[in-house]
């Protein structure tokens, strides 16, 4: 039971985590990257923007792993 409430808590602040996550991304692209919309550039198969977004996720991803352990 207690492995169920821990795993519980795990993904709940996983989940709180990358909505934060999602977040802040976008409000760091609106501030450092206002020229640039991604979800447009994204929708037209831009491949380096793709690319961008793609290795932003990964690195976003690992932190969360080593964070949440």
């Amino acid at each position: 039971m207690n492995f169920l409430v821990y795993a519980g808590v795990k993904l709940f602040t996983l989940l709180l985590l990358m909505l934060a996550g999602g977040l802040f991304l976008k409000a760091l692209d609106r501030l450092i990257f206002p020229e640039v919309d991604f979800a447009h550039e994204l929708r037209e198969d831009n491949e380096a923007v793709a690319k961008v977004v793609a290795a932003a996720i990964l690195a976003w991803a690992i932190a969360l792993a080593l964070v949440l352990g």
